[in-house]
């Protein structure tokens, strides 16, 4: 697993870094602390995994992140910072950010949020979750889920709402129907879902109670 660190020199970015070099013994971890050197590593490597530390320069680091997911499709960015904002949870979660924590979190809500971002779902830290309530944030990670999607995917998954077949859709879009299934098992996997009906029931969810 190749993970990016944009984390400043503290004790932190080293436990994470040891935490995760036993965790993932095969891991290979790139280390960045300049715009520079963030976008010569992405050039170089292509990272698993970013964890990006916002403490430091924070308006500085939310242009890095838009920067990022403008250029560079389906990143997996997990954001950590010492103290937690719900203005600032929303902001960075609604650039495409999968996961949110503090640095006091336990390494278990760490091992928890790196598996979730590598399966393509979400971690919140408790204190969001506590503050929002439930209220508003489902409608912040539809709107995450939603924007992930590619075109293709888009075009298929609304093609299945339809309730056309897997061969219909191949043929529609001139692919082979294993091309599709393979979309197909993308979109379940982008959901958390195993069947059709599954996934069509929360994309009509997701586009009927979008956050704007």
């Amino acid at each position: 697993m190749n993970v990016l660190l944009i984390i400043e020199p503290d004790i932190f970015r080293e436990g994470l870094k040891n935490f995760l070099l036993k965790s993932y013994k095969e891991s290979k971890i790139c280390e960045s602390f300049n715009k520079k050197d963030v976008f010569e590593n992405m050039t170089q490597v292509k990272f698993d995994l970013i964890v990006v530390d916002i403490d430091f320069d924070t308006e500085e680091k939310v242009s890095l992140l838009e920067d990022l997911f403008n250029q560079y499709k389906h990143l997996k960015i997990i954001v950590t910072t010492s103290f937690c904002s719900e203005d600032e949870f929303e902001q960075v979660f609604k650039l495409g950010v999968m996961a949110y924590l503090k640095k006091s979190d336990s390494m278990l809500d760490y091992s928890i949020a790196i598996k979730k971002v590598l399966s393509n779902r979400e971690f919140i830290c408790s204190d969001i979750l506590n503050a929002k309530s439930g209220k508003l944030l489902p409608n912040i990670i539809h709107g995450n889920v939603l924007k992930k999607l590619s075109i293709r995917e888009t075009e298929v998954i609304k093609m299945i709402s339809k309730g056309m077949t897997g061969k219909e859709i191949a043929s529609a879009l001139n692919i082979s129907v294993k091309t599709f299934d393979t979309y197909r098992s993308r979109l379940f996997q982008k959901f958390n879902v195993s069947k059709s009906t599954e996934l069509v029931n929360s994309y009509n969810k997701m586009t009927n109670n979008i956050y704007v």
